[in-house]
């Protein structure tokens, strides 16, 4: 990022450098005009976008040669998906902060996104709003989900104290951890109950007493739950 000087606020204006993946080019565009049209005087930062890939492989070209701080990707695309493309970007830059936007609701391409490297996740049909405020917190070193998947609004991925707090006080045992870990990874009910060696109805019965014990209202809720206090790896799982 590079700083100029505001002249009315007398102090220092970061300049975001701003790359798109999307093999729609009125998507970026649009995107485009709404970063334009931010309100500067509200931030200490601003935007520049210096680039624009209609590929996963294009997108790995284009952060080779920019040295971007913030890309907007795409899931489907050419030659390369958005997802495959997003490990490998951050191999290339390490500091680049990444917001997926997408029309996949599911709750695994989420949890895959984020398992990858990316800080955000948006729907395109977010709001204009949403998507500034899922930038005000990717910049700040937050994750963000969208407020469109599940029921619950949008926000950062940082479990706060007191979150941190009710998972201690409440208690989970390493079996529902298992349950809760596999069924966030995309896992369905028979698949979890399979791996874990148990029946079906047990499985159910440790995600029915993981939903009342935390306020889980829909399994998109569950995932987030999962991100956000570290539930989603599952090599610790016994096998």
């Amino acid at each position: 990022m590079t700083a100029s000087v505001n002249s009315s606020m007398k102090s220092p204006v970061k300049t975001i450098s701003v790359v798109f993946a999307d093999d729609h080019a009125l998507v970026a565009d649009g995107m485009t005009t709404i970063l334009h049209g931010v309100n500067h005087k509200q931030r200490d930062y601003e935007f520049a976008v210096v680039g624009q890939a209609s590929s996963g492989r294009g997108l790995l070209e284009l952060v080779k040669r920019v040295p971007a701080d913030l890309a907007f990707v795409d899931i489907s695309m050419p030659d390369m998906s958005g997802l495959d493309a997003v490990p490998k970007v951050r191999e290339i830059r390490p500091d680049i902060k990444i917001i997926v936007v997408t029309m996949h609701k599911e709750p695994e391409y989420m949890t895959r996104a984020l398992s990858v490297g990316a800080n955000g996740y948006l729907m395109k049909s977010c709001s204009a709003q949403e998507f500034c405020h899922a930038i005000d917190e990717v910049m700040r070193g937050n994750a963000y989900v969208t407020s469109l998947l599940g029921s619950r609004p949008g926000g950062t991925l940082r479990g706060s104290d007191e979150e941190e707090d009710q998972l201690t006080s409440l208690g989970m045992s390493q079996r529902q951890r298992e349950v809760v870990t596999l069924l966030a990874s995309g896992k369905t009910i028979k698949e979890t109950a399979f791996q874990m060696g148990l029946s079906r109805k047990t499985v159910e019965h440790h995600k029915a007493m993981f939903r009342e014990k935390f306020g889980i209202d829909t399994d998109a809720d569950l995932t987030k739950f999962a991100i956000k206090h570290g539930l989603t790896g599952t090599d610790w799982i016994r096998k």
